[in-house]
């Protein structure tokens, strides 16, 4: 049986900013957490503010399995607006999607089979629709991370916005990305026996069922991240 739960949402600011910061500071990651019921967020992603346009940016989502049995992350992507608007089309980023379970790293965006490198991957440019172009290259749910009971996963998104194709039109507009994760318990094949008695009818297919899923649920967690360009200062 499959239970699907009402959704939490996670706000991320992204400042673009004009010059670099005079301070910097530590930024919590925030957390999605499976109790076996429920999506659980807590802390705050800060890693976007007062970035650079050149200089790449980065942030961490630490996904933690806190029921009693091993859960599948599920994760997908939807770019609601971009930093485009009226007379200003066509920036470019680079962007890179990593999830660390343990030792283990998988590229989920901005793998290079030439180089055989996590280089980012080039979204957007000259007329394109810049960010948005992410919704039919990460189409879908995917799974992100296996965790059995206890375990982590981080999943890190890094964006490099171009330094060339993002000026003055881009001042005060703003772009919203939206993150959605799933949960579901993963139930071990069971064996299914079946004692033979003389004159009895044995059934098959559905009626002897060969996997028996217990109590999965399926939870959204929606993460909102808003793009923003601070107005410069004339000069």
């Amino acid at each position: 049986m499959k239970k699907r739960m009402g959704a939490v949402s996670l706000i991320l600011s992204l400042l673009l900013a004009a010059a670099a910061p005079a301070t910097g500071f530590a930024a919590e990651s925030g957390e999605v957490a499976y109790t076996g019921d429920a999506l659980v967020c807590t802390g705050q992603m800060s890693g976007f503010s007062s970035i650079l346009p050149g200089v790449e940016a980065s942030d961490t989502l630490l996904l933690e399995n806190k029921s009693g049995t091993t859960a599948n992350f599920y994760m997908k992507i939807d770019v609601l607006n971009t930093l485009e608007k009226a007379g200003a089309a066509g920036a470019g980023y680079t962007v890179r999607l990593t999830c660390k379970s343990g030792e283990t790293t998988s590229v989920l965006y901005g793998y290079d089979p030439a180089t055989g490198e996590t280089t980012g991957a080039l979204v957007g440019g000259r007329d394109s629709q810049e960010l948005k172009e992410l919704n039919s290259q990460l189409e879908g749910y995917r799974l992100v991370a296996t965790l059995e009971a206890g375990e982590q996963a981080e999943v890190t998104l890094s964006l490099l916005p171009d330094a060339a194709s993002l000026g003055n039109p881009y001042q005060a507009s703003e772009g919203l990305i939206q993150f959605t994760f799933q949960a579901a318990e993963v139930t071990p094949q069971t064996e299914t026996v079946v004692n033979r008695v003389p004159g009895e009818t044995i059934f098959t297919g559905d009626y002897a069922p060969i996997f028996l899923l217990a109590a999965a649920a399926f939870i959204a967690l929606p993460l909102l991240i808003i793009l923003k360009k601070k107005h410069r200062e004339e000069e």
